[in-house]
């Protein structure tokens, strides 16, 4: 079906129950899509609230970046590797309340009528309010298999002993409220993406082609959905609540979404095939950035299927900074990814043709790996580079090391390793511009 090549640029905005929308055409009278929904925090009634605090809340003692679950290799931990200790440990602890929903067949609970996640606590010292939006926003759009999440949220200020914590829930789809239907919803979905995967690997032998074979499957297969977009402020809790278009069920199993939808789909694909990618956002857009050739472009699929052909397809930062006025703003990424890596090249797509890929020369000087042996048993063990300005990722599991695969962690001080997590121990070094180093193993 030839796509339609307008498409309506509707934001909707919704900070702390606020809503604005935005509708704004670029200079060459056709439309860019601009469908986000912020997250929203949603108030919660005092007694309510009570009722929560002498729950005992995650422990958040883990510190593995193992995989915990099957669907683990669908996310990215290229923003948990940047978080401090504290932070990480909440982070977790989301992942664990979000896994209970994934992995089961539990209903939710429910909070003043919202059908929600298990609770999570964070010190308030931790963050501040406006922090945990950033967080919370972070840790959605890098988890895009937990489909049964909305974009809103629960944070409110509680006493859990003697500390002031945060209580944190996410808000679920009312029809994934049955732990029944939810799981049947999973099933659905791993299936789709697992086919889709199968069949990217047995065409294609690289990563590049791969990318281009998820992209050009969402962008031929879905259909934006323009009811969505022309609906008024109203109609959208009820469409959203059909349609799922700030989840990849709206890709996998409706045929229909908006760039939230677009974004997380790519990002679960190149994901589950081992290919690093993310989901980013502005203050009104989503998009992804993704690693090919050991280095990272952007790719925005929606605004790909909007008419635009390939132009957006593995492109630079500049490219993306350097756009019309309207493309500038739609992509100027907001705090939450300050983090987000540089994608530094371009491949000169045009709407008409996909562009190829750097292939990059020279590499990055391996890591060397010193370990000594404890009183204990266990090893110390120091990696170090030689290229102050290359950082290095390692796995405890002999997988190889990416900078965002949720087996990964980067490196930041001396590891304590048993002897058998030492011979599994696989280290690489990675530095913007340059081909990622070889694997370092101890011994």
């Amino acid at each position: 079906m030839l796509k339609k090549i307008l498409a309506v640029i509707t934001s909707l905005s919704m900070l702390m129950g606020s809503a604005s929308y935005v509708c704004m055409a670029d200079t060459q009278d056709t439309y860019k899509d601009a469908s986000f929904i912020k997250m929203t925090q949603i108030d919660i009634e005092d007694d309510v609230a009570d009722n929560y605090t002498n729950k005992t809340y995650l422990s958040a003692a883990k510190a593995s970046v193992k995989y915990t679950t099957s669907w683990d290799k669908y996310s990215t931990n290229y923003f948990y590797n940047k978080l401090g200790a504290k932070k990480r440990a909440v982070y977790r602890d989301m992942m664990d309340a979000c896994n209970k929903l994934l992995t089961t067949k539990k209903d939710a609970t429910s909070i003043s009528g919202y059908p929600v996640t298990p609770v999570v606590y964070c010190d308030k010292s931790l963050m501040t309010k406006s922090e945990v939006n950033k967080f919370e926003l972070m840790f959605r759009y890098s988890n895009p298999q937990f489909f049964f999440l909305t974009s809103s949220y629960f944070c409110e200020s509680v006493t859990v002993g003697t500390k002031k914590m945060w209580m944190i829930a996410f808000v679920v789809y009312d029809n994934f409220e049955n732990g029944s239907t939810r799981y049947k919803a999973a099933t659905k979905i791993k299936n789709k993406v697992t086919k889709w995967i199968s069949n990217a690997k047995s065409k294609y032998t690289t990563d590049e082609r791969r990318v281009k074979y998820f992209h050009n499957k969402i962008v031929n297969k879905i259909e934006y959905d323009y009811e969505f977009d022309a609906a008024s402020s109203s109609e959208r809790s009820d469409i959203e609540q059909k349609h799922y278009t700030q989840s990849v069920y709206s890709v996998f199993c409706k045929n229909i979404s908006v760039c939230s939808g677009y974004s997380q789909a790519l990002q679960m694909l190149c994901n589950g095939a081992g290919i690093d990618c993310l989901t980013v956002t502005s203050d009104y857009h989503a998009w992804n950035k993704v690693r090919i050739n050991d280095a990272w472009y952007n790719i925005d699929a929606t605004w790909d299927d909007s008419g635009y052909g390939y132009y957006y397809y593995v492109r630079s930062d500049y490219v993306y900074d350097h756009d019309d006025a309207l493309g500038v703003k739609y992509h100027k990424e907001e705090p939450a990814w300050k983090n987000a890596p540089k994608c530094s090249f371009d491949s000169g797509s045009t709407i008409a043709h996909a562009g190829k890929a750097k292939v990059l020369s020279q590499s990055v000087d391996a890591p060397l790996i010193k370990a000594v042996k404890k009183s204990s048993g266990e090893y110390k063990v120091v990696i170090k580079t030689s290229d102050d300005a290359a950082k290095i990722y390692y796995t405890i599991d002999g997988i190889r090391p990416s900078c965002a695969s949720t087996r990964s962690n980067i490196y930041k001080k001396a590891l304590t390793l048993t002897k058998s997590e030492l011979k599994s121990l696989r280290a690489i070094a990675i530095k913007n511009k340059y081909k990622d180093s070889k694997i370092a193993t101890y011994g």
